[in-house]
């Protein structure tokens, strides 16, 4: 992803009917993406990339971390993007599918210890060394990166909100592992921090309480000369709404830009009709973090289900395009 028409830019939050395969074309152009502006010129007067400069490109590294990779595997085989088997053609793009780890951190608590464990070292012998004479009964340390990541994903946090820890916590609970997840790889590489994406389909449709549950409500008092079985504490019932506060809320204090995904209606007189729908990306400052003299970014995307526009067709999945 380039963040060139969204300066300044070290943050993107990403929600809404987001295509799944949407992740790995993320990576990828992020991976393809051409260097900075070049200080070399050619006889002729054209820029060219600088060799430090294309150094910098062959070491980004992309670093996805999710709940669930099985079910994102099944996602991705499902939906069958063409387009991403179509850079799988190409023997150069290919090669940058090597470049994107895909963490497995199936609860919060996984999350919470990978981020405050993690590392790189500038000798992976060393590093794998070190960890084999720590005595651990795994030969590949989970927390150690081979390479520090240029853009870091995290995938659908806002599924840790189902556990019940979360539901106790209330808004702590979401802050807690968005504001973790920032400081972790500023720490990390602090020269160069990566880009950080927030990629969750439902995250800025959904809210959480502001204080747990327990302590919103208070428990009904006990009736006096109740027996112990009779006098149990209420438990405390769901918080109404004026006392719960939108993710997108939450997520403003921690990633520059916020962007929403909607679905453009199918016009009635459109001749694929639900054969491809088209979407609009609005990417808008956050107010946190930005002066509000930025101005708001969109793109307009189209998906065609294949099979849909031509039961013939001799591939069958999605295609998506850029429109404007």
């Amino acid at each position: 992803m380039s963040c060139s028409p969204l300066a300044p830019c070290s943050s993107v939050a990403l929600s809404g009917p987001l295509p799944h395969s949407s992740l790995l074309h993320l990576a990828l152009h992020h991976l393809h993406e051409e260097p900075a502006t070049a200080s070399q010129t050619t006889e002729g007067g054209q820029a060219v990339p600088t060799r430090q400069q294309l150094d910098t490109a062959r070491e980004r590294r992309v670093l996805i971390l999710t709940s669930d990779q099985a079910l994102l595997r099944d996602q991705l085989a499902d939906e069958r993007d063409v387009s991403l088997v179509g850079t799988r053609r190409n023997t150069d793009q290919a090669g940058l599918l090597d470049r994107i780890e895909i963490k497995h951190l199936p609860t919060s608590a996984h999350l919470t210890y990978f981020l405050t464990t993690v590392y790189t070292h500038s000798s992976p012998a060393s590093a794998r060394k070190a960890f084999v004479e720590t005595g651990a009964k795994v030969s590949v340390d989970p927390s150690y990166l081979p390479f520090p990541p240029t853009l870091v994903v995290l995938h659908n946090a806002s599924e840790y909100l189902a556990e019940d820890s979360a539901q106790r916590a209330g808004l702590e609970a979401f802050g807690s592992v968005l504001a973790l997840f920032s400081s972790t790889f500023a720490y990390l590489t602090p020269s160069s921090p990566p880009l950080l994406v927030l990629h969750d389909r439902a995250a800025l449709s959904l809210s959480t309480p502001v204080i747990p549950p327990h302590l919103s409500r208070p428990h009904k008092r006990r009736r006096k000369g109740a027996s112990s079985s009779d006098d149990a504490d209420e438990p405390a019932g769901p918080p109404p709404e004026a006392d719960k506060l939108g993710l997108e809320e939450v997520v403003a204090y921690f990633f520059d830009w916020i962007g929403h995904v909607e679905r453009i209606p199918t016009s009635p007189t459109s001749v694929l009709g639900e054969a491809q729908k088209t979407f609009v990306l609005t990417l808008s400052p956050s107010k946190r973090r930005l002066p509000p003299s930025v101005d708001l970014v969109q793109a307009e995307y189209s998906v065609t289900q294949l099979e849909a526009l031509d039961a013939a067709a001799e591939e069958e999945g999605v295609q998506i395009e850029l429109v404007g």
